[in-house]
């Protein structure tokens, strides 16, 4: 595994390993009136590349999966560290609610023994998922000192427990005459239509 992917350095003084906050970032950049380009630019600069994704190239089932499966073969080889990082890895996932929905429900979907907590940057119009955690709600400040701030408030954020789930709904089909009359139904935020 790249040790830059384990060590996530916040700050350039040297820290001790239990400051230590690996981290994942998710940017969605065509979140918040394109701030999320900005973001993905300041989070490269301030974290090691292989520690930030930006949406649009990386699914995010996959990056997860690739991550704790290579944890997972590190623990089984002896690796001591790696379950560490498991144990204080976070993600962060910068865009609107749509966004942190679709990775809080990539996380819920990996079952993982112990799940990683999740911060958001609010990016989107609304921003309901981060103001309900204390995120806030207004699109943040893309400069490196605005992001440092927000990855030490990460570091040091208390974990919530929160419930997910799925809703499955199913209408029935008419006995006689089309469908094509009845108006699809509107989804909002994180629910989508299967067919």
């Amino acid at each position: 595994m790249n040790e830059g992917f384990c060590h996530s350095r916040l700050h350039t003084r040297p820290r001790s390993k239990d400051s230590q906050c690996p981290l994942i970032v998710f940017i969605n950049s065509k979140s918040g009136d394109q701030l999320g380009g900005e973001l993905l630019t300041t989070y490269n600069s301030l974290l090691n590349k292989t520690q930030v994704f930006y949406l649009g190239s990386n699914a995010p089932d996959m990056v997860l999966h690739r991550i704790y499966s290579k944890l997972e073969k590190l623990k089984h080889n002896g690796d001591t560290f790696a379950p560490e990082i498991q144990k204080r890895l976070r993600i962060i996932v910068a865009g609107g609610d749509g966004t942190a929905s679709w990775i809080i429900g990539v996380v819920a979907d990996l079952k993982l023994h112990r799940p990683p907590p999740v911060a958001t940057v609010p990016l989107g119009t609304g921003n309901n998922i981060p103001f309900s955690f204390g995120w806030g709600r207004k699109n943040p400040a893309t400069d490196k000192e605005a992001v440092m701030s927000f990855l030490n408030q990460v570091k040091d954020a208390k974990e919530l427990k929160i419930d997910s789930w799925h809703v499955i709904m199913r209408m029935k089909t008419p006995k006689e005459g089309s469908c094509e009359h009845i108006a699809p139904v509107e989804l909002r935020l994180s629910l989508q239509q299967i067919n």
